[in-house]
């Protein structure tokens, strides 16, 4: 099995997916296949970045307004 395709068919959900270590995650799932979900609270823009990187990749990616703090 490749890096490529070990998680294909998978998804994947990184809270904080804007942040430097949550990105670096995403990313690193895209590169395994997996469709990645990524939240974030109030960086918008950091997150439809790391979208769009793993899309450019040729990944899966989405990113989800979501706040867990919030019950």
């Amino acid at each position: 099995m490749s890096m490529s395709d070990e998680l294909e068919g998978k998804v994947s959900l990184v809270t904080g997916g804007s942040g430097d270590i949550g990105s670096a995650i995403a990313k690193r799932l895209g590169q395994s296949g997996s469709n990645v979900v990524i939240t974030y609270v109030g960086a918008e823009d950091l997150a439809n970045q790391t979208v769009d990187e793993i899309k450019a990749e040729g990944g899966k990616a989405s990113a989800l307004r979501l706040d867990q703090r919030d019950p």
